[in-house]
């Protein structure tokens, strides 16, 4: 793909959806009178600069590559709101540099590592106007720019490492049916684009989501959730061509905030998936998730239990997954903090081989503030293994980070 066309189109993609999401809360939409100036807001801008090691940076098995990056990340962070209207809106820069060469091997030619610098893009938007006493409008979008792969799915075991930008834009309307409960409606579209086509799909997915939340009192909720979408995939050089397919989905979910500081969600359902070519069997799966929370104004703890299909992959490779997701974090006093976090993963693959992967990955660090909080330092530590039937698919690779960040929150207006 020409990546000057690659690059311009994420570019006004993302440029359009600022836009949208500001006309969204621009107009305390019916009220002329109110604007901007009406709102209490709070700016952040924000600089990270950090180093990092990989000990394999490929994720192979055969030829460990290990690499020195340099990352340079300025960004902000907004947060507006009015009467009826609010908009919080993220977004970083991220430039990566690599130093360090990846070894022939067979009929794959060495590489100076430094080609594989790139500028990636970071931006999380959220808009969302009243309209009326009942009714609430908005857009949620998400825009990544990056090689680290996995950020696909939620249960994606990719280790590629090819550039790729992924967009995700959701508006929605919800209908307030006060102490009952509330009606929503959601559409999603999401892109996935890759700057090398030859290895690796693009791919395109609609999805309407329907949401019937009732309220059993002021701490307990019933959520009854259909959802339906499709995955398109455009033609790569693969051998293996993707086969787009429908998803259909129907869950039950419970959600209850205990107290002020811990609240929880179990979920069950179930998902069929028919694909467009014969060649790839269809498919049908439960689908459980499971949540606790708790924050306090020191500690927060997040702990998650997922089973379901993969939903993007390449080739063809759906899987089932159970995963475990556990992170933690702790604040000494007024500058010490530290944090902590992993998951275990199980993948079963659907097709006729018989893969199993089982992967897990721990994180760790410390951080340290000074200057009236206004710079911290933090050293941080990764490790993902994954252990297959299939050798070949097996690797460990350990990243050790550290990171300058500088934060400036502007009074609120």
């Amino acid at each position: 793909m020409d990546r000057g066309k690659w690059r311009g189109g994420l570019l006004r993609r993302s440029i359009f959806l600022i836009l949208v999401g500001a006309i969204i809360y621009s107009g305390e939409m019916v009220s002329p009178c109110r604007s901007m100036a009406d709102a209490e807001w709070r700016f952040t801008p924000s600089l990270n600069i950090s180093g990092l090691y990989y000990d394999n940076y490929y994720s192979s098995l055969t030829n460990k590559t290990s690499t020195w990056s340099a990352q340079y990340a300025p960004g902000f962070a907004l947060d507006a709101l009015t009467g009826r209207s609010r908009l919080t809106m993220s977004y970083t820069a991220n430039y990566n540099q690599y130093f360090g060469t990846r070894k022939a091997t067979g009929a794959t030619p060495s590489l100076d590592l430094s080609t594989q610098d790139y500028l990636g893009h970071n931006l999380n938007l959220y808009g969302a106007t009243k309209f009326a006493t009942r009714i609430t409008a908005g857009l949620q979008e998400q825009f990544v720019q990056t090689r680290e792969p996995g950020i696909t799915d939620n249960l994606s075991n990719l280790v590629t490492r090819e550039e790729y930008w992924m967009n995700t834009v959701a508006p929605f309307v919800t209908y307030d049916l006060g102490d009952r409960g509330a009606l929503s409606a959601q559409y999603r579209n999401e892109q996935i684009m890759w700057s090398n086509t030859q290895n690796e799909p693009n791919s395109t997915e609609n999805r309407g989501i329907l949401t019937a939340t009732y309220n059993l009192d002021n701490r307990n909720h019933v959520d009854l959730q259909g959802q339906y979408w499709h995955r398109d995939f455009s033609a790569s050089n693969l051998l293996v061509l993707e086969v787009p397919y429908d998803n259909y989905q129907s869950s039950l979910i419970y959600r209850r905030e205990m107290n002020s500081w811990l609240s929880g969600q179990a979920g069950a359902g179930y998902e069929w998936r028919y694909f467009d070519n014969s060649t790839v069997p269809n498919v049908g799966s439960p689908v459980f998730h499971l949540g606790v929370t708790g924050k306090t104004d020191r500690s927060s703890l997040n702990f998650a239990f997922d089973y379901g299909l993969v939903d993007y992959t390449i080739a063809n490779q759906y899987f089932r997954a159970y995963k475990v997701g556990l992170t933690g974090e702790h604040h000494f006093g007024e500058r010490l903090r530290a944090y902590m976090g992993g998951y275990y993963q199980i993948s079963d693959y659907t097709n006729d081989f018989g893969r199993n992967d089982n992967t897990y990955y721990l994180n760790a660090g410390v951080g340290y503030s000074f200057c009236h909080k206004l710079l911290e330092v933090s050293l941080e530590y990764d490790r993902t293994n994954n252990d297959s039937n299939f050798p070949i698919n097996n690797y460990a690779d350990n990243v050790f980070m550290l990171r300058l960040t500088a934060s400036y929150g502007l009074p609120r207006k």
